[in-house]
């Protein structure tokens, strides 16, 4: 597994140097996918109704990043 560019993903998945792409974040990377459309077989998410953000368990008594470091 090796981190690339994302431009360099869509360019390895549509000459076939690379095998997948996990992480594509639309509507950012919109454009890269139009471009190579057609390269590569899209199959999907791979995560319905996910939002980005921390969670810790809920036994923590913590509000704050600041307080992440303390534990």
């Amino acid at each position: 597994m090796n981190e690339v560019a994302v431009n360099m993903m869509y360019g390895g998945l549509a000459t076939d140097s690379a095998d997948a792409l996990l992480a594509a974040w639309y509507p950012n990377q919109t454009p890269l996918f139009e471009e190579f459309d057609g390269d590569f077989e899209d199959l999907g998410p791979n995560s319905v109704g996910a939002v980005t953000g921390v969670a810790v368990p809920t036994y923590m008594d913590i509000d704050s990043f600041e307080e992440l470091q303390d534990e």
